[in-house]
């Protein structure tokens, strides 16, 4: 027997990167939203599947077998990149994978990591840091620019964990963008968002 996926999350940033690479990937998998304004990630039943009340979470159902468990965005999708290898999420040879690697960890550290700390600033109505973050990941995105100046994607020629990464959190970041200095930037925005798979997962919390 086959098995079955279930994706606990709701319309964030990190929810988001988990259905888009599930989709990708063509694993079948079946959507449960949390409402986090009615707190439901802080109550028993989903506390049960992760003690830390976040999203997302993945669990992955097996006939006879203890079901197996993901609680971080970034491992779901190296799962459904490793679930899908001949689709080359991850790169098909060692060259491919590490400029995916450096892309995809440029967009975490240099963009998505900012931005959920000044989400958290911001929450804390530190308004200066939250500026700081903001004004860092803008500049920071406008360099992903140059990236897709001679590829149609964020680590080449292919469609990858990279482009993922990028496209969750340029979404979140577009209106902050001067599109008409990065022409490059909007034609790959443009491109990923045409993907079936990517705009099946960015409906998947609505």
């Amino acid at each position: 027997m086959d098995d079955h996926h279930i994706l606990y999350g709701a319309r964030s940033g990190n929810c988001l990167r988990a259905a888009v690479a599930l989709e990708e990937a063509g694993i079948a998998h079946t959507i449960r939203k949390i409402a986090l304004r009615q707190g439901e990630h802080k109550k028993p039943a989903f506390l049960a599947i992760n003690p830390q009340g976040l999203v997302p979470a993945l669990a992955v159902v097996r006939a006879g077998r203890e079901q197996t468990l993901l609680t971080q965005s970034n491992a779901i999708m190296f799962y459904a990149a490793q679930r899908a290898a001949d689709i080359n999420l991850g790169g098909a040879d060692l060259d491919a994978k590490a400029r995916i690697w450096e892309r995809f960890f440029f967009f975490l550290t240099e963009a998505i990591a900012p931005s959920m700390a000044g989400f958290k600033l911001a929450g804390e109505g530190l308004t200066d840091g939250t500026r700081y973050f903001h004004k860092s990941i803008v500049a920071n995105l406008e360099l992903a620019d140059s990236y897709v100046r001679t590829n149609p994607y964020m680590a080449g020629e292919s469609f990858s964990l990279a482009d993922i990464a990028a496209y969750t959190i340029t979404v979140a970041h577009k209106d902050k963008l001067d599109w008409s200095r990065l022409p490059n930037l909007d034609e790959w925005f443009k491109r990923v968002a045409a993907r079936p798979a990517v705009a099946r997962a960015m409906s998947a919390f609505d």
